[in-house]
């Protein structure tokens, strides 16, 4: 929006008392001077910034986070913005998320405080893996003393055989090697020959924890993203797939989403910015992990039991994971209410493949208002995990509520994630919007709004302006 100059002019003499407030510790008063000048000026980054690290300062990290999405929505090639909030994630203990954040704003200015915060960051998600993977020598004997010498970074002894594995973990020499980071015995295992595409009992080969944990010093010794790829058994992925899980910010959308502007008439084609700018959300087109999730990953043995491993299952699970379904769909305004919603963006039959509600898989406990958040979706009832899509969304997350709907879900495994996918339940054309019943995956008995009267059914059952297709122009268009 345009600003007056004398808007900007009081905005700039608001910031500049607050940082005189901020540098003598007077963060109360300092926080009442951005807040001005954010009134004043809501376009300029450097306000939501300097105020993002007073709101740090006060220790109220959630706001922090809020102002530092705002600064990047203004100046996406602004390394501060990553730095602010990378500084606020790091407080409220996201790191690897945090992780992901510096790296980003590291591609834009490689500054001291990010590369430092980087370190910090990666430093907590190093011990979540030792932790998780912690080898306990007393109850999985070493099959040789060389097992505790690699775990101690030194080199194995000459005659030891490179591919041995313990007996419980099935881990072998290059597993301690790589879980432990020590890059001087895995590329002398690597050298002997050792296998990388040996799996533990948890499914993971090497190469998998090397691509999870994603250390600069030791990528050199194992690269996770060689031409070796071995899919695991259990989490049905390759370690590049799973490094993706924790790329948040420095792995761009590679499709843009199709939007239909009503007041233009066109279909506009949004990338990940756009989007953001748009909706205030960040798009994603892969499933992302938080560190609660991660441990589950490292610490027990994929339950299949759950999933549907039919042929029919397995075309749901191929599709899913080859696209998201961002070129199958068109995003266009319901209302300032509802906000977007999903069209087909081509002709479906039914049962195929539409998209993929996609998000941040993390524990209930960590999302917050998780019982009453519309973005919170469940990926099964008894399943203490949601696909969070507060912050993170894919474009396939905008599908609403009918109680008559023309798709349904399920769930299958995305890049080792539990991940909810929309089929269609009956024949489909083009330009229809896409509707599922959220009973089950969102309680329809707990208010989504503000107003505990503005419940699920009140919202989206009745509502009359819901558009059942886009125009005979947008539909043309596709």
């Amino acid at each position: 929006r345009d600003v007056p100059m004398a808007a900007k002019e009081s905005a700039v003499e608001f910031k500049n008392k607050g940082n005189e407030l901020f540098r003598e510790e007077k963060f109360e008063e300092a926080l009442e001077m951005y807040n001005k000048a954010v009134e004043s000026d809501p376009t300029d980054a450097v306000f939501y910034s300097n105020r993002s690290a007073c709101l740090i300062s006060l220790q109220k990290y959630k706001e922090a986070l809020a102002d530092s999405k705002q600064c990047i929505r203004l100046r996406p090639d602004w390394a501060k913005g990553y730095f602010r909030r990378a500084t606020a994630l790091h407080k409220l203990f996201y790191m690897v998320e945090c992780k992901s954040c510096c790296k980003k704003g590291l591609e834009l200015e490689a500054t001291a405080e990010l590369k430092e915060l980087k370190d910090a960051a990666h430093n907590k998600v190093a011990y979540l893996f030792s932790n998780a993977c912690d080898i306990d020598f007393k109850m999985d004997k070493a099959p040789f003393p060389s097992f505790r010498s690699v775990y101690k970074n030194k080199l194995p002894d000459k005659d030891v055989p490179v591919d041995a594995t313990f007996p419980m973990s099935k881990r072998t020499l290059l597993h301690v090697a790589t879980l432990s980071s020590h890059a001087k015995p895995a590329a002398e295992l690597k050298k002997r020959g050792a296998r990388v595409d040996l799996e533990d009992v948890f499914g993971l080969t090497p190469l998998h924890y090397a691509a999870l944990i994603d250390h600069d010093g030791f990528s050199q010794a194992l690269p996770w993203n060689a031409d070796v790829q071995p899919i695991s058994s259990s989490h049905h992925a390759t370690p590049a797939a799973l490094h993706r899980l924790l790329q948040f910010y420095d792995c761009p959308a590679p499709v843009p989403v199709r939007f239909w502007d009503a007041e233009s008439g066109k279909i506009e084609s949004l990338d990940r910015q756009a989007l953001l700018v748009k909706d205030n959300v960040f798009l994603t087109q892969h499933p992302q992990v938080a560190e609660c999730y991660l441990n589950l990953m490292l610490s027990a043995i994929t339950d299949d039991s759950k999933l549907d491993m039919s042929e029919r299952g397995m075309r749901i699970m191929k599709a899913a994971h080859d696209s998201d379904g961002t070129e199958n769909i068109v995003l266009a305004k319901i209302s300032d209410k509802v906000g977007l919603g999903v069209f087909a963006g081509r002709a479906f039959k039914d049962g195929d493949y539409i998209c993929s509600v996609i998000g941040v898989c993390r524990g209930m406990d960590r999302v917050d208002d998780v019982h009453i958040n519309p973005h919170a979706w469940k990926i099964l009832p008894d399943f203490d995990y949601r696909i969070d899509c507060s912050e993170f969304r894919s474009a396939g997350a905008y599908v609403n509520h009918s109680a008559a709907p023309n798709a349904d879900t399920t769930h299958t495994l995305c890049r080792g994630v539990p991940t909810i996918v929309v089929l269609a339940n009956r024949d489909i054309a083009a330009g229809e919007q896409v509707c599922i019943d959220y009973k089950g995956r969102i309680s329809a008995s707990t208010p989504l709004l503000a107003k505990p009267e503005e419940n699920m059914e009140d919202m989206y059952a009745a509502a009359p302006n819901f558009p059942a297709a886009l125009p005979s122009a947008a539909v043309a268009a596709l």
